[in-house]
């Protein structure tokens, strides 16, 4: 394959960090350009979109070919997650703090067009943590209720589908493969399987990120959550354990296989690569990104090398 770009988010203030990936090796561009706090990322086309998670709720579209960034305010605190539409036509942002749900239409140019739906499922409880498209309806995740929801959004944003895993399971990230959804969550440090099949949602298993013969601590959480191309192996970070598991995926049964070390303190973020070559992984706390070998045939990952750059939060691939 030939180099992809990769832009990588940070909690600090020195903006979006390019490389390019070549043979495993991440070259350095520079910083894209100049925005604070930018700690997740996405992408369509030569638009890239990102929040800034500052008390007064930003987000931002940045063109690639212009270099031109236009600012939106989301009017509600620390937007903590953003996607954009299969068709391009729209954005969705997810609210830690307060827990909003807010979906923007895209412009013709791409810029962050007017607020069409902003609403929370509990003032008191929600921390929405995660909005996507995924086979033309749009899943949402509350931290805060413990609850995913899934949307029609083809016609108009009506609910079809709502499972509540508990408050204490706080799910935080999802991955998709065919009609499974694979669910991280945070506080209970466990990988959920779901199903949706005739517009319903129903949970097939679930299993503890960390091997049996860890120890589980209050202060371990699951972060972030990717998935191989063809499906068949899962990877999930584990922050203050400070790890990867690996899990193989069998017609939505999980079974792990590996347990790494991130090589890094706080793994906030981690993407394959789109030839499924490699492996990224942002450390937030150390300071720096760590790329790993991927085994094709078993889904292993190996450690390479490390880059230094500040607070890195969030990878986008491209």
């Amino acid at each position: 394959m030939k180099s992809q770009n990769v832009y990588i988010g940070n909690s600090s203030c020195n903006g979006i960090y390019h490389y390019k990936l070549m043979n495993g090796s991440l070259v350095a561009l520079g910083n894209l350009c100049d925005i604070e706090k930018c700690t997740y990322l996405c992408k369509k086309d030569n638009m890239i979109y990102g929040v800034i998670e500052n008390v007064d709720g930003e987000i931002f579209s940045y063109n690639i070919e212009s270099e031109e960034i236009k600012k939106v305010k989301t009017k509600k605190s620390c937007p903590c997650h953003i996607s954009i539409s299969d068709d391009g036509k729209y954005i969705f942002v997810s609210h830690y703090k307060d827990g909003y749900k807010q979906i923007y239409e895209v412009k013709p140019d791409g810029t962050i067009g007017k607020l069409i739906f902003n609403e929370v499922q509990d003032a008191k409880k929600s921390h929405t943590h995660f909005m996507k498209e995924y086979n033309k309806n749009l899943y949402s995740v509350d931290l805060g209720t413990g609850c995913i929801e899934v949307f029609g959004i083809k016609y108009k944003i009506n609910s079809i589908s709502k499972i509540d895993l508990g408050e204490d399971i706080q799910p935080r990230h999802l991955c998709f493969y065919k009609n499974v959804i694979f669910v991280i969550t945070e506080k209970s440090c466990k990988l959920y399987t779901l199903k949706f099949d005739n517009d319903d949602l129903s949970i097939v298993e679930s299993r503890e990120l960390l091997p049996e013969e860890e120890e589980m601590k209050n202060t371990y959480t699951g972060c972030a959550i990717d998935i191989s191309k063809d499906g068949k192996y899962i990877y999930a970070t584990i922050r203050e354990h400070n790890s990867i598991s690996v899990f193989k995926n069998t017609n939505g049964v999980l079974k792990l296989i590996q347990n790494i070390s991130s090589e890094g303190e706080l793994p906030w973020d981690i993407k394959v690569d789109k030839d499924g070559k490699y492996v990224i992984v942002a450390n937030a706390s150390s300071d720096d990104v760590c790329i790993f070998e991927r085994n094709k045939f078993n889904g292993k990952l190996k450690y390479m090398y490390k880059s230094s750059m500040n607070a890195p939060s969030c990878i986008l691939i491209d």
